[in-house]
């Protein structure tokens, strides 16, 4: 019965799709494709996309439950343009990362696995 309503709270939660809205050059950024050592092992993939200019720190984004990454490229690319490193991943099950999306890793998250150049 608790896996019931565990799976009810997760699908309010989590609509994930793995739909291509938009890439980084519409908006006139650069970006590279990298994978991110996720909860448990599994390999998230991402983007990181550096500054334009001097760089003035470095912005993890995670998007909300729905859609992936690419759709959110509108929201961010202005702080590439205003000298921001921006680094976002897909979570389990969303764009271009394997297996689910459930709760328990997103409790989990500590920004430890995030690599040092990418701060």
């Amino acid at each position: 019965m608790a896996s019931f309503f565990a799976a009810i709270a997760e699908s309010l939660f989590f609509s994930p799709d793995r739909r291509s809205y938009w890439n980084p050059s519409h908006f006139g950024v650069s970006a590279a494709t990298i994978q991110v050592p996720g909860p448990g092992g599994v390999m998230l993939g991402g983007l990181f996309l550096p500054a334009i200019g001097a760089c003035k720190g470095t912005v993890l984004h995670l998007h909300a439950g729905s859609t992936n990454l690419a759709n959110h490229l509108a929201q961010i690319s202005w702080l590439v343009a205003s000298g921001y490193n921006v680094l976002m991943f897909d979570y389990r099950g969303y764009g271009k990362s394997p297996g689910t999306a459930t709760l328990d890793p997103v409790f989990g998250l500590e920004g430890k696995w995030i690599p040092m150049e990418m701060r």
